[in-house]
């Protein structure tokens, strides 16, 4: 049996010397003492060594080249039985990788993840690795037409990664940012105005676009002008100027606060000139719209105003005037 043994181990390595990669697996399959070589394992390296430098150039480069190569790669092996039923199943991948590669040259990243899907040894070569900078030049090139404010070109070209399950969730997430950026410059060229200010309300970090702060010059300008006719207690003044922004309603509580100021400059001007006032009906009117501050207190206090003042109920919601709307004057005569 000692012989024996000897005899298959010389054998082996006759094999293996000759590269009878077919003898030698044959042997080692009748002896199991042989796979506890060295020898023999070091055959199995080298298959796996060769075997994974054939599978990555499957899915790479000019696939015609690449099939010579590998058959040069496996070809000592293609005589082992159960080789060659693996190396068969690699070289039939063929025409898939040369349907990838179209399916890239052709930029339908889409229907290549989902081959790579289908047949995962496609994404152990280098066009797989190598789609992904390419994925990542189009991000780069919409977010600088981002910038630009060119959206219109940007959700074009996002076209060109739908549907691509590794970048899916970062291109919806762009893509929704880009559409609400879109929707504000046509409600900005239309002077759509409530529906400008609505998605701001909705989505407060397009207050900070180029776009938005260029919109909302025009109502600084005005609120400038609206505080200079409230100053003179112009009520209506201030309402006409404010017009074509009272049906927004991001807007109210700005113009709410210099409507007030032309009010209360209103009731002084009035206490100042003894005007004929119905001063409980103006109090109250004031008061169910703006609530009682320091300000309404020191002008009824000069004004002897005061227990009108604190006759009048003070209302739970200081902002009456939402309800109420806003008066072209708050003075009612007497």
């Amino acid at each position: 049996r000692l012989m024996d043994k000897k005899f298959v181990t010389i054998h082996f390595q006759d094999a293996m010397h000759h590269q009878d990669y077919k003898q030698a697996y044959a042997i080692a399959d009748k002896n199991e003492e042989i796979k506890s070589m060295r020898a023999y394992m070091d055959l199995e390296r080298h298959w796996q060594k060769n075997f994974k430098k054939a599978r990555s150039l499957l899915g790479s480069g000019d696939a015609q080249s690449n099939k010579r190569h590998i058959e040069h790669i496996l070809g000592p092996f293609l005589k082992v039985p159960e080789k060659k039923v693996i190396i068969d199943s690699l070289l039939n991948n063929h025409k898939l990788c040369i349907n990838a590669k179209q399916l890239v040259v052709k930029r339908d990243f889409a229907g290549f993840f989902a081959l790579a899907e289908e047949h995962p040894f496609l994404r152990e070569g280098d066009l797989y690795r190598n789609i992904f900078p390419m994925i990542e030049k189009i991000f780069t090139q919409v977010e600088l037409l981002e910038q630009q404010s060119d959206y219109d070109k940007a959700l074009e070209l996002l076209k060109n990664v739908e549907n691509l399950r590794p970048f899916e969730e970062r291109r919806l997430e762009l893509c929704e940012r880009i559409e609400e950026k879109n929707r504000l410059r046509q409600a900005i060229e239309t002077q759509n105005l409530i529906d400008g200010y609505k998605l701001v309300e909705f989505s407060p970090k397009l207050a900070k676009s180029p776009e938005f702060e260029s919109f909302q010059q025009q109502f600084k300008h005005d609120t400038e002008r609206a505080l200079m006719e409230a100053f003179n207690g112009q009520t209506k003044r201030v309402l006409d100027i404010y017009e074509a922004y009272l049906p927004v309603d991001y807007l109210q509580y700005k113009i709410a606060a210099v409507a007030k100021v032309a009010c209360l400059y209103e009731i002084r001007s009035a206490v100042l000139n003894k005007s004929r006032v119905d001063w409980p009906t103006t109090i109250k009117e004031y008061v169910q719209r703006f609530g009682k501050d320091g300000e309404i207190s020191r002008i009824c206090a000069k004004g002897r105003l005061k227990e009108i003042l604190d006759a009048t109920p003070t209302p739970r919601d200081f902002n009456g005037y939402l309800e109420l709307g806003l008066p072209d004057s708050i003075l009612v005569p007497a």
